[in-house]
């Protein structure tokens, strides 16, 4: 195949308007398949959906299933109430009570390296759809566009605050330790004053637990949003890079909506299926795409920080310079989305597209206004354009 005769950063957009369609089918999404939580019938629906739209591109799709969380799971509950023991056992006996601690540590540790998997939690099926544009010869490179099928459940920004992300893991992880090491120095101390000021002093991580506990309850009975820009706007961008990305000479395209997306088990099931050579794949994820400032990620997660791939952030950089329809800004990101994080933490090359807000997060996200009403078809469109020029740019390397 040979590229039409112009320069990497320039478009030649199809007949059809790109401005209008990318916002069609985001409402579609919303509006015809209701709420998309992980594992649900709408993202199921989503999914096929998706198939059909990527068969009419003309790629080669298959859909890949496989078993999913279901909700956050027991593990915040159940580190909870071992924590109660722990603290009512102090009293009485503070061995005991510090080898509990010690045990719900660990196993807070455990979880947190789990990379959001929980352990005690139902699972059901969800799926990955995959198109691929393959070349007539042996491709030198392949490209991965990703975005995330389901939505994530509404939260209030209290609830957000503490349990976006790894947050709620990583406090976890430090009640517990606090719980442990005031233990450890109440024993330690001869005074019985201050070995009753240790006690005490384990009631607020404790109610922290409780709360994160509590938290993982609502957040099971709670239903999804919307979903609007969060990440209906993504799949509607997926689709139309897509639709664009017709003619390479050197890479081979892969276009992946992942399911169960809050957990990642989508993008694990996608890396354990497929062997892919790390030498000659790139990834590029879209996440939370449709309104405020569209933003390419030069570091993301909250600790540590990863950093994207410098040759993407390049082109990244480079195609914003070279497009002034574009308009896009680098940022780092200190909350969601996972799916760079997770992809730069196993060393892979990856950068990500995402819109921010004043707050630094994608609008309405996990809220009941992420609804259709809140996109904005310029900025679908600069994300196309913006995605399109950095694969381009990636085959003209």
């Amino acid at each position: 195949m040979n590229l039409p005769p112009q320069r990497p950063d320039e478009f030649s957009f199809t007949s059809r308007r790109l401005r209008d369609e990318p916002l069609e089918t985001a409402t579609v999404l919303v509006e015809q398949f209701g709420q998309r939580a992980a594992t649900s019938l709408g993202e199921a629906q989503a999914a096929a959906y998706l198939d059909g739209r990527l068969r009419r591109a003309g790629l080669k799709v298959s859909a890949d299933g496989f078993e999913a969380p279901v909700g956050n799971g027991w593990d915040g509950v159940a580190l909870a109430l071992l924590m109660l023991v722990a603290v009512l056992l102090y009293r009485w006996s503070p061995v005991g009570a510090l080898l509990l601690a010690l045990g719900a540590l660990g196993v807070a540790v455990y979880c947190l390296r789990r990379e959001g998997q929980p352990l005690l939690v139902e699972r059901a099926s969800s799926q990955n759809v995959i198109g691929t544009r393959a070349l007539a010869q042996k491709p030198q490179k392949r490209v991965i566009l990703l975005a995330p099928l389901d939505a994530p459940p509404q939260m209030p920004s209290l609830l957000r605050l503490l349990h976006d992300g790894d947050r709620h893991l990583l406090g976890r992880v430090g009640a517990c330790g606090v719980i442990a090491l005031l233990a450890v120095t109440g024993m330690t101390v001869g005074s019985y004053e201050l070995r009753l000021a240790c006690w005490v002093g384990q009631a607020l991580p404790l109610i922290y637990l409780l709360f994160a506990a509590g938290a993982d309850m609502w957040l099971r009975r709670a239903p999804a949003s919307p979903g609007a820009v969060s990440h209906a706007g993504a799949l509607a961008v997926l689709l139309d890079c897509a639709e664009e990305l017709t003619v390479a000479e050197h890479t081979e395209l892969w276009v992946v909506a992942l399911g169960a997306s809050n957990t990642n088990s989508g993008l694990r099931d996608l890396l354990r299926r497929y062997p892919f050579e790390p030498a000659r794949t790139r990834f590029i994820a879209l996440e939370g795409i449709g309104a405020g400032q569209l933003t390419y990620l030069s570091r993301v997660g909250l600790f540590p920080q990863q950093a994207s791939d410098p040759k993407l952030l390049a082109h990244a950089a480079a195609a914003d310079t070279a497009d002034a329809l574009i308009n896009a800004e680098p940022h780092a990101y200190r909350h969601s989305p996972t799916t760079l994080a997770l992809l730069r933490q196993r060393g892979w090359q990856a950068v990500g597209l995402t819109c921010t807000g004043p707050d630094g997060q994608p609008p309405h996200r996990a809220s009941a206004t992420d609804t259709p009403d809140a996109l904005e078809a310029e900025v679908l469109d600069r994300a196309v354009r913006l995605a399109v020029a950095i694969v381009r740019r990636v085959d003209a390397e």
